[in-house]
């Protein structure tokens, strides 16, 4: 709990116990009982009075995401599957790499590469979507185009 909020119950909480006193009080004073009403009500006026509110703009809400991010970041993790395997197919079928980072070496680096380079485009979609939900569904839409561009690409070499 926070201070205010401790700060609010301890101030009901004393303004109840006086208003128990009080009536107690007055009621052996008179020698008659007194009615519970007059003190329910006082205790229900400082309770409403000392409540703790939050305005609705300062609540935070878990940030729900939308589907289709999730989505999107399984179709480009599949989209740099295809990427990697119709690259090696088509550099089999004659065709050469364009990438100058993938032109040497094997597979494992290209996995190693595309591994790194789709967990930073994931990481820094993430962090766009905090900021602008739909820029980060519409970065993640257009690179999945761009690879699945390259990856048609790659299946026209093959076929050549």
């Amino acid at each position: 709990m926070s201070k205010r909020q401790d700060r609010s119950i301890l101030r009901v909480s004393c303004l109840t116990l006086a208003f128990v006193m009080v009536g107690a009080t007055a009621a052996r004073a008179e020698g008659a009982p007194r009615p519970e009403a007059p003190i329910s009500s006082a205790i229900a006026q400082a309770a409403r009075e000392a409540a703790f509110t939050i305005p609705a703009w300062a609540v935070d809400r878990a940030d729900r995401r939308p589907a289709v991010l999730p989505a999107l970041y399984g179709t480009y993790a599949a989209l740099q599957g295809l990427d990697i395997y119709s690259t090696r197919r088509a550099l089999s079928a004659g065709a050469t790499e364009a990438n100058p980072l993938l032109r040497s070496g094997g597979t494992a680096r290209a996995l190693a590469i595309k591994g790194a380079a789709g967990a930073a485009t994931i990481f820094f979609a993430e962090r766009a979507w905090k900021k602008n939900r739909a820029g980060a569904i519409v970065l993640m839409a257009a690179l999945n185009g761009a690879t699945a561009a390259i990856v048609a690409r790659n299946a026209h070499n093959v076929r050549r």
